[in-house]
């Protein structure tokens, strides 16, 4: 039965986490085993969880809050607060690009 699955260990090297990443995203509800044995209490995860905790740290790469990945996730992506948070910083990274360009290229950016 376990042969589909991925023990932590194996989830933690497919993704590139830690296992306190993996355990951080569980108790934050972001993350839940696709089978915990009863008997041993071992907790395994299917390519679902390994592409969703995947994603979970491209959203955090992105600037993505734990709050804001657990909207996505519940809404499954059709919150527009999330948009609207998203666009908001995505405002302020274009201001900081205008800015950059601006000091770098100076009169040439004009």
């Amino acid at each position: 039965m376990t042969k589909d699955y991925f023990t932590v260990s194996q989830l933690c090297r497919s993704c590139g986490v830690s296992r306190a990443t993996v355990l951080r995203l569980e108790s934050r509800g972001l993350l839940t085993p696709a089978y915990v044995d009863a008997a041993s209490g071992y907790r395994y995860y299917n390519n679902y969880n390994v592409a969703w905790v995947m994603q979970i740290q491209l959203f955090l790469s992105m600037g993505m809050s734990y709050d804001d990945i657990l909207l996505y996730q519940r809404t499954n992506g059709t919150s527009s607060q999330l948009l609207s948070r998203i666009e908001e910083r995505l405002r302020a990274l274009q201001r900081t690009y205008d800015e950059l360009k601006l000091r770098i290229m100076g009169d040439e950016a004009l």
